[in-house]
């Protein structure tokens, strides 16, 4: 159909036919619209919010988008809402909770997009001739003298709150501006950044189990080591027991087998070596060892006499027996 109407417009031209790689079908509003609401009803958008940026330009593309029929009570949706005449209401489903209208005069947004690079101009409407057409279409959607009412208009009479950004306020800062007015009722939660919230809680999670298994195996250790300190411990102190007890039965033996020894010392050798140490400190000799030897040589003597003496009376004692034993 956009060909054939072409086609009519050159008829009789040289070129009767029209390059269709040069043509920019207009898609009507409805259309858009209804295109526009399949997109915005995607879980995405529910779940993470959207942004309309330059559409919708009209209050009647508005309308077709976020308008819907108002449903009485005990009434059907049939879900016809391209009645003009039947109540119409704000569609809940995807209802904007702020609108942002950027406002500048048209030489500062020409002056602005001639300092736009090359590379962003080429093949859009960042032309002279392109400003001056959208800008009067803008003007005559919105800014009409006939009172025509404009994009905002609508959102103003469901009770949308509406942000008037003023471009060329140099002392503005437009996007502290547009931040505070959108976290007006708190700080904007997309769900991709809840999910990111749930990743880093997940990771503190695992982060914190790792801490805490360190700090167990931490004490594990610390509980063996001092486990196997104190069985050392106690080892060293049964081995000390084993050994003493080992050598006070060393000593009681040693003590046994030595009973004999020690009491023929005390019998015969202790008392005369006594006497004679008791001579030594009491004379005082000049040379204490060879008096002691004497005494000792003296003693010897003494007791040699004595054995003879008891030696002699008793065989003399044994024959005496034996005789009266003969006689008898």
């Amino acid at each position: 159909a956009i060909l054939d109407k072409q086609n009519k417009k050159k008829k009789g031209s040289a070129e009767a036919e029209v390059n269709p790689d040069k043509i920019i079908p207009k898609i009507p509003d409805e259309l858009l619209a209804k295109a526009y609401i399949r997109r915005l009803v995607r879980n995405d958008c529910k779940n993470r919010g959207f942004i309309l940026d330059g559409y919708p330009r009209t209050y009647d593309s508005a309308k077709h988008i976020f308008l819907k029929r108002a449903v009485k009570e005990g009434q059907e949706d049939d879900g016809d809402d391209d009645d003009e005449n039947a109540e119409k209401i704000l569609n809940d489903a995807f209802k904007p909770d702020s609108v942002i209208v950027f406002k500048a005069g048209d030489e500062f947004l020409k002056e602005r997009v001639k300092h736009l690079p090359q590379e962003q101009v080429e093949g859009t409407h960042y032309t002279e001739e392109g400003m001056h057409r959208r800008l009067a279409a803008y003007k005559a959607a919105n800014q009409a003298v006939d009172a025509k009412p404009a994009v905002q208009d609508l959102f103003k009479e469901y009770s949308v709150q509406i942000l008037d950004v003023v471009c060329e306020n140099k002392d503005l800062n437009i996007l502290d501006a547009i931040k505070v007015f959108i976290e007006r009722t708190g700080k904007f939660q997309t769900f991709k950044s809840k999910l990111q919230e749930m990743e880093e809680q997940k990771r503190k999670k695992v982060a914190e189990e790792m801490s805490k298994t360190q700090h167990e195996n931490q004490d594990k250790t610390r509980r063996d080591d001092e486990e196997e300190a104190e069985a050392r411990r106690l080892q060293e102190e049964e081995y000390k027991m084993k050994m003493a007890a080992l050598k006070e039965k060393e000593r009681e033996i040693l003590d046994i087998r030595s009973q004999p020894l020690r009491q023929y010392l005390a019998d015969n050798v202790v008392p005369v070596l006594t006497q004679g140490l008791i001579e030594v400190c009491r004379e005082m000799p000049d040379d204490p060892i060879d008096y002691l030897a004497e005494f000792l040589f003296k003693q010897a003597e003494s007791f040699t006499q004595q054995f003879q003496s008891r030696a002699s009376r008793q065989h003399h004692s044994d024959q005496t027996g034996n005789e009266d034993e003969e006689a008898d």
